[in-house]
């Protein structure tokens, strides 16, 4: 039927939620507000950094599906089955959220401060919840850190 009226359907994920953020100026820096080490950022200074807040937005997205953290013991589900499904982290949080974690958690990896930047808000239509936001940023750094034994 769906064919037949010409619909495709498809299902959003956390890496289709971060490349639309990514095409609205998520990953942008603000030379006057954020901050490297304590001092502006300016692009002369370092450059390529934007490319950089790119790269490690996309890998924190992708750990969040190679992550075992994110799986819900609820669910039952066999450990087999569990490196055949994708984007399983996704049934226990919205894709968006998780997006925005992973780019709150790029700017960490590189030592950005502040980590939320004002034009955050700005991305979401909806306002994300915040505190589930930073649950998950949480939740994220911690894997990262554990998985490749760096310290806290």
């Amino acid at each position: 039927m769906l064919n037949q009226l010409g619909w495709r359907l498809t299902r959003s994920t956390s890496i289709t939620f971060l490349e639309n953020m990514i095409s609205r100026g998520a990953c942008r820096f603000n030379s006057e507000t954020d901050r490297f080490e304590g001092a502006s950022l300016r692009p002369e200074r370092i450059p390529n950094m934007d490319d950089s807040l790119i790269g490690y937005s996309r890998f924190f997205c992708d750990l969040c599906v190679q992550g075992k953290t994110f799986y819900s013991t609820k669910l039952r589900i066999p450990t087999f089955l569990i490196c055949a499904v994708i984007d399983m982290d996704l049934l226990l949080e919205r894709h968006s959220i998780i997006a925005m974690a992973a780019l709150v958690c790029s700017r960490r990896a590189l030592k950005v401060t502040p980590e939320w930047s004002d034009c955050f808000g700005a991305l979401s239509c909806d306002l994300l919840d915040q505190h589930r936001v930073r649950q998950q940023i949480e939740l994220i750094w911690h894997t990262y850190v554990t998985q490749f034994d760096l310290p806290t």
